[in-house]
């Protein structure tokens, strides 16, 4: 069976998304799970924008800040 370019293409674009979706879940899931243990108090009102966020280098600062910051101080951070 020969291949098209555009079959190819095709495939190699749907694999990068797939892989980008994936790499978008992982930095959610994270960044949940260290707002829930680090900030239980105040995580019911950050839920929701750290599952709708569509930005990867966000994602990633919010978790690794979670740590560190109080609850006012992270809640300023997520703009909630």
């Amino acid at each position: 069976m020969i291949q098209s370019s555009l079959y190819t293409e095709g495939r190699a674009e749907g694999r990068a998304e797939g892989e980008a979706r994936g790499r978008l879940e992982a930095e959610r899931e994270l960044c949940t799970a260290f707002a829930a243990k680090h900030h239980p108090a105040v995580f019911e009102r950050v839920r929701l924008q750290i599952e709708t966020c569509e930005d990867l280098t966000r994602l990633k600062e919010w978790a690794l800040a979670a740590s560190d910051l109080d609850d006012s101080e992270f809640l300023k951070l997520l703009g909630a």
